[in-house]
């Protein structure tokens, strides 16, 4: 038994050594041990390669407001593994994950869980204990054989699909899109965003097979009116009745606009019971929030915090901030992990990245310095290898009303800058 929280904490964080593995047998026979925490609560289950944990966040805020007492399960972290793990927007407390670990460790050693699979399953047990009325599940890695997927939910959700994790989920849009779908389940409906055809071929071959529904969002509403600028994004939506709702959300983007668009429409498809009203849905999308989404660390000059960590989220990303702030100087800093497409990444910065800082994530999966620069170097890209303390203190020390900077390319980089802000400021 474990007498403190930060014994419990490290006996989790241990847990990483094992790496990821994919596969359902561990965590289904833990949860077993369990009793099956994972059959006493109601889901939403969301997948998808970006837009999954922004997506989560706007469910939860408008099921709140809707008078839902509502979990949250999202990963990775950025400081604190308990950010994972919510009730009504609460982080779990300190005393609840010691407890809980406590209870789980004989089972997590009996049934040998990876550090997420034994953080999911604490999650399930700390959302049954509490009776939460739904909870909004966000895959770890893929879909079909993530941890996450023991659930049998209310509605199964597909934000997006494009190439990335490519050495677990396969090289093409097919493979991923068959991987991703594997949350559908037997007669449940499934809603998705705007994803390639091919993707959506495929998915909809599985929903047939499973007697499960699949929606469009955009046939449900259609985005429009999209503005964009540093606080969020203004839009419309459009039922079929060529009724419009004016919205807002705190994330710059028409690709949040587009989540949020899966979030509305799906409180209108007839086989998922649960309905909320229009004020709920514009009341609940307007407070949700979520660290690490085109943060605004700093108004002057601007410092930008985005987890953007692949090619398409960088896209997007580079996209938003020509627009936000068209005629700035802007400084990128960027660190990568290995496992990312470098020259997607690097390339999507060409022509719009006036200096890139390239800083080290603090995780042994991190890529060399070098081979981004190398990268970087190719596309004409002016660039710079600093520490993420260094970077900062470059950052903060600036105050040229005609530059911008945003610190991107993976939660590690995000989280080690959060840590650094909130040790000055306490």
């Amino acid at each position: 038994m474990y007498s403190d929280y930060q014994q419990a904490l490290h006996y989790m964080l241990d847990l990483q050594g094992a790496g990821w593995q994919l596969g359902l047998e561990r965590i289904e026979n833990l949860l077993e041990l369990l009793n099956n925490p994972h059959e006493k609560t109601a889901f939403i289950h969301i997948a998808g390669t970006n837009g999954k944990s922004t997506t989560a966040a706007m469910y939860e805020s408008v099921l709140r407001q809707a008078g839902y007492k509502t979990g949250l399960f999202t990963s990775p972290h950025l400081i604190d593994v308990r950010e994972t793990i919510r009730i009504n927007g609460e982080m779990i407390s300190r005393d609840d994950f010691l407890s809980l670990v406590n209870t789980m460790r004989p089972h997590i050693e009996a049934a040998g869980t990876t550090f997420f699979e034994s953080l999911t399953a604490l999650a399930f047990m700390y959302f049954a204990q509490n009776q939460v009325d739904m909870v909004v599940l966000e895959t770890g890695l893929g879909g079909r054989d993530d941890a996450t997927n023991v659930v049998s939910p209310l509605l199964s959700v597909i934000t997006s699909i494009d190439l990335e994790h490519t050495d677990f989920l396969g090289n093409s849009i097919e493979e991923i899109a068959e991987v991703k779908a594997g949350i559908v389940k037997k007669n449940v409906p499934c809603i998705i965003g705007e994803l390639p055809r091919k993707a959506e071929q495929v998915i909809q071959v599985i929903c047939k097979q499973k007697s499960s529904k699949m929606y469009r969002a955009n046939e449900i509403y259609s985005i429009e009116s999209v503005v964009t600028d540093e606080n969020g994004t203004k839009f419309a939506i459009r039922n079929s009745e060529n009724k419009a709702i004016s919205l807002q959300i705190p994330f710059p983007g028409p690709q949040f606009a587009r989540n949020a668009g899966i979030v509305a429409a799906s409180f209108r498809i007839s086989e998922f019971f649960v309905k909320i009203t229009d004020s709920q849905l514009v009341s609940g999308l307007q407070t949700a929030d979520w660290s690490g989404r085109f943060q605004l660390l700093r108004k002057h000059p601007p410092v930008i915090l985005d987890v953007a960590h692949n090619k398409s989220a960088f896209v997007e990303l580079v996209q938003v901030v020509n627009d936000v702030y068209p005629q700035f100087f802007k400084t990128f800093v960027m660190g990568l992990l290995a496992d990312k497409d470098v020259d997607g990444i690097c390339k999507s910065l060409a022509g719009s990245a006036d200096l890139v800082y390239v800083v080290p994530p603090d995780s042994k999966r991190a890529i060399k310095s070098e081979m981004i620069v190398e990268k970087l170097m190719l596309y004409k890209i002016p660039v710079e290898v600093l520490s993420i303390e260094k970077a900062l203190q470059l950052i903060f020390s600036d105050h040229n009303a005609e530059k911008m900077y945003c610190i991107t390319g993976s939660h590690y980089v995000a989280g080690k800058v959060l840590k650094i802000i909130n040790s000055l400021t306490s």
